[in-house]
């Protein structure tokens, strides 16, 4: 798709993006929100040409960042990115609120146990208070599927649609532990295939019945030509 795609690790007490995608860390967001670098030192290459930007796991770093360069720093690069997405804490943090504030919208990412679901719905509700709009809500790690009962329990208190549900996978374990996105090491497991549409749907690009076969598992020739780059597994 040509699309440039940038992912912000903005979670600056425990980030972990950096781990995800396996990068030689050198310089971090930390860095750039101390003054200390250029942004365009602490953007590394990703898989497909996805750039990453990502906090650091020092103490030090941490106590220097300031949140507040944020905004200056998301100014430097808005035209050079199609996408920029900022991986947030969840809950109430004084971390989330100024991503939550400079961010067009909201996508809330919950696990189906009543811990994630509530952290999650605070993060919901600090956006709305600063009138961000909330794309809709992503449940991870669903086991046999996601009930009716509790999708309408989301529903009700998130007060937004489920736009996507990423089934438990063991694709997922296995690619943590390689530390690569699992839309590149299992492109055809069930969760890359939720991620490709959730990505889609993100990107405006519309996927018709036909790019999956008769089994409804496996994507048609063209349907990773169309999605790479848009998306990656966190």
């Amino acid at each position: 798709m040509g699309k440039r795609v940038l992912i912000i690790d903005t979670d600056l007490g425990m980030a972990n993006v950096g781990l995800f995608f396996s990068l030689n860390i050198n310089k971090t967001l930390h860095d750039v929100l101390a003054g200390d670098v250029d942004v365009r030192e602490a953007i590394y290459e990703g898989p497909y040409g996805v750039k990453i930007l990502p906090a650091g796991y020092t103490i030090k770093g941490y106590q220097k960042a300031n949140i507040k360069m944020l905004e200056t720093v998301l100014d430097q690069l808005n035209r050079e990115f199609d996408f920029i997405i900022m991986d947030t804490p969840s809950g109430i943090n004084p971390n989330i609120i100024i991503p939550l504030k400079l961010s067009h919208y909201v996508m809330v990412i919950m696990n189906p146990e009543i811990t994630s679901k509530t952290d999650s719905l605070k993060t919901a509700t600090i956006a709305r208070g600063y009138d961000v709009p909330i794309s809709g809500v992503v449940v991870n790690r669903i086991e046999n599927g996601l009930s009716q009962n509790l999708r309408e329990k989301i529903n009700e208190s998130s007060g937004v649609d489920i736009i996507g549900e990423i089934p438990a996978d063991i694709a997922i374990q296995k690619s943590l532990s390689l530390q690569k996105p699992v839309v590149c090491n299992y492109p055809t497991s069930a969760a890359s295939l939720s991620l490709k549409r959730i990505a889609a749907q993100m990107a405006g690009i519309e996927i018709s019945p036909t790019y999956l076969d008769e089994t409804g598992s496996q994507p048609k020739k063209g349907f990773f030509q169309r999605i790479k780059g848009i998306f990656f597994a966190q």
